[in-house]
């Protein structure tokens, strides 16, 4: 173990998560990444009930851990939820629209075809 790793095992992660609790207790949402040499790294989140799109960007950041196919994996899924308004989700082919609007959508349109 370096110094540096170590001195985040021993200060940092132990601080990050007492802070981290403070915020969970008053439902606030929390996120921090700290790397102690390239590829090497801790992450500490909580993420609240009803967090906006930046907080839970920065906690699927975190949690990616420098991997683009997990955070565009994050997104795609919360978009197929929720709904987003990203050209580039856009062009990978996820509906604006959350699915269970869509899916309702077409059920009204079959429901309204069969009545015709």
């Amino acid at each position: 173990m370096s110094e540096r790793e170590d001195f985040y095992d021993q200060e940092i992660a132990p601080s990050l998560l007492a802070l981290c609790k403070r915020c969970q207790d008053l439902g606030i949402s929390f996120a921090a990444k700290v790397e102690w040499e390239p590829g090497e790294s801790g992450t500490t989140a909580f993420v609240a009930e009803g967090a906006g799109i930046g907080m839970l960007t920065a906690a699927w950041a975190a949690e990616a851990n420098g991997n683009a196919d997990s955070l565009i994996m994050a997104m795609m899924k919360h978009a197929h939820e929720h709904g987003h308004n990203s050209a580039c989700l856009h062009l990978l082919g996820v509906y604006t629209e959350p699915e269970a609007a869509l899916a309702a959508d077409t059920e009204r349109e079959r429901a309204a075809g069969g009545q015709a």
